[in-house]
């Protein structure tokens, strides 16, 4: 029960329905299924609902998309773009991944994740 308390306190969200104007930092995971206009900084996973909208800059670890990007995006690990979404986004990503019925404009740089540790590479 404490890892779900947890993991419910480590996450934000803006609800359906909700529109802000302005830039998100956040330590957790977050949720949008509203619209934002601004730019968004978080150190967890994003996901941006069916109904979602970001017109911004969006630096994540994970992003999921089933709604509207417009701007610019960067995410350490993994994006997934869901059948249905709509990216139109210059990307910088380490893994993609668009599915069938996904819309997808822009440039994408794909980067290996460079760890650094006492000289170190993996």
């Amino acid at each position: 029960m404490e890892n779900i308390k947890t993991s419910l306190a480590n996450r934000s969200q803006i609800s359906l329905g909700c529109e802000v104007e302005g830039n998100i930092k956040c330590k957790g995971d977050f949720r949008i299924d509203g619209k934002l206009k601004g730019n968004i900084y978080t150190e967890g996973k994003l996901v941006l609902g069916e109904k979602g909208v970001i017109k911004g800059e969006i630096k994540s670890i994970r992003l999921e998309v089933l709604g509207k990007i417009k701007g610019q995006v960067e995410v350490r690990d993994m994006l997934i773009i869901k059948s249905g979404a709509e990216v139109v986004a210059n990307v910088v990503v380490e893994k993609l991944l668009v599915e069938e019925n996904a819309f997808f404009s822009g440039k994408c740089i794909m980067k290996k994740r460079v760890y650094e540790q006492e000289g170190e590479k993996k």
